[in-house]
């Protein structure tokens, strides 16, 4: 199990991810030998409302989820990743970043390699930050994000 600790606002509050070795046996293991040690989260995006669409005239933004970045977080999907389902922790591109699904993302496929999955405890942690934590809008390419105002940092730990 890997713990995100601090992740709320500098309470004692954290977010514990199971890691899923049958999804990404190399990222889980080198996860779960300390790879990966402190981060932050910068990005919350709450649910869309209906009918939504990005810059690229798909459903979207691509809201839904808590993304971070996580020192040490390297890897790809290795044999067919899972479609993102809420409570998933998936590495964006070869990582550090990361993003933790608050709803379902069939419209993606199986892009992102899926690293492990949230409790409903550390859930609704996930769900409270994306919905009431102050952010701002921002442009990334043509990709409307909201970010937070201060980032959260995190200390991980293995269990």
């Amino acid at each position: 199990r890997l713990t995100l600790d601090g992740a709320g606002a500098g309470d004692a509050r954290a977010i514990a991810l199971r890691l899923r070795e049958d999804w990404a046996p190399t990222l889980a293991r080198e996860l779960a030998g300390g790879a990966a040690r402190r981060g932050s989260f910068y990005r919350a995006e709450a649910t869309p409302e209906a009918g939504a669409r990005d810059g690229y005239g798909g459903p979207g933004p691509p809201y839904a989820l808590l993304q971070g970045a996580l020192e040490g977080l390297r890897g790809r999907a290795e044999g067919e990743a899972p479609i993102v389902a809420r409570g998933y922790a998936c590495v964006i591109g070869s990582g550090p970043d990361f993003f933790i699904a608050t709803r379902g993302h069939a419209e993606w496929g199986r892009a992102h390699a899926c690293f492990a999955e949230a409790d409903e405890t550390s859930m609704a942690l996930v769900d409270e930050i994306t919905e009431t934590y102050a952010v701002h809008p921002e442009t990334w390419g043509r990709t409307n994000v909201t970010v937070l105002n201060e980032r959260l940092p995190f200390s991980a730990s293995i269990e």
